[in-house]
């Protein structure tokens, strides 16, 4: 399981429940990763790994009698979805998928969140991006899994993954990836 180091920790937690769910089903999901389409996914098993990864996260029973205790403080749902992202402890748009599964919220509202919180995402990574700077390949391994480099270097090399989705997946260059690539066989 691989989860990307970059994304926030609830977004992580969630990540590793909705793999440890493939795990179990025995079914591999390496491009798992598209935040942007993540709304878009039709595939069963995927709809399937993402309610697992929701039930474990915020448990119906328990999210339904939160939402009604938020109700009655505010009836605006963009403010009842912050607080209770902040008391599970999970990004907004579990609770958003979770409102609209309950039917609290219909699905502009649950788009209307997606995007305010792909909106945040995107300012986050804008943010961590104006940084310093420094070594490009000692920056990324810093942030990308050795192993899921070696998997995604050995997949590349066989043939099973092009290399600009590599490039995108590792989210670097060419030249970054080759030179991981040797520094990981110890070339360099």
């Amino acid at each position: 399981i691989f989860i990307n180091s970059l994304d926030s920790n609830s977004g992580q937690t969630f990540s590793l429940l909705h793999e440890v769910a493939h795990v179990f089903f025995g079914i591999n999901s390496l491009y798992n990763d598209d935040y942007k389409y993540r709304d878009k996914y039709s595939s069963p098993i995927e709809i399937i790994c993402n309610k697992i990864a929701g039930e474990l996260i915020t448990p119906k029973d328990t999210f339904i009698k939160k939402w009604k205790i938020a109700n009655e403080i505010d009836g605006d749902f963009h403010y009842k979805i912050e607080i209770l992202a902040n008391e599970f402890k999970v990004s907004k748009l579990v609770i958003a998928r979770k409102a609209l599964d309950q039917q609290f919220i219909n699905s502009n509202q649950y788009n209307e969140i997606a995007e305010i919180v792909l909106n945040e995402y995107r300012l986050s990574q804008e943010r961590k991006r104006r940084g310093s700077g420094g070594d490009p390949v000692n920056n990324a391994l810093s942030r990308l899994d050795s192993n899921f480099m070696r998997a995604l270097i050995g997949s590349t090399e066989n043939g099973a993954t092009n290399y600009s989705e590599a490039y995108r997946l590792a989210g670097v260059g060419r030249g970054v990836v080759e030179d991981v690539s040797l520094r990981l066989k110890g070339v360099r």
